[in-house]
């Protein structure tokens, strides 16, 4: 429990905030990459800590390619975030 505590310790001094519980319902489809190096994702998220729950729905791209992709020692990707009504497992399920 101690390798725990110091990283928690650490980033608490960080953020500046007190402790907060977070539960969060993940689901993740992954998809192979195409074009670029690292797979897209989509994730759907349910924050069960807030009184009436939402879902947003997460969409991780692959990795920028192109010259401009070359010419720099880091690996971008878009993402966007949108939220989502209750039925959105259902949604998520029907187009497989």
């Amino acid at each position: 429990m101690q390798h725990v505590e110091a990283p928690e310790v650490l980033l608490r001094g960080l953020s500046g905030v007190q402790e907060e519980c977070v539960r969060v319902h993940e689901l993740c489809l992954e998809s192979r990459p195409n074009l670029g190096v690292l797979p897209s994702e989509v994730c759907v998220l349910c924050d069960l800590a807030q009184p009436t729950p939402y879902w947003t729905i997460r969409h991780v791209g692959g990795s920028m390619i192109g010259a401009a992709a070359e010419q720099i020692s880091i690996v971008v990707r878009t993402v966007v975030e949108s939220k989502a009504s209750s039925n959105v497992l259902r949604y998520i399920y029907t187009t497989g």
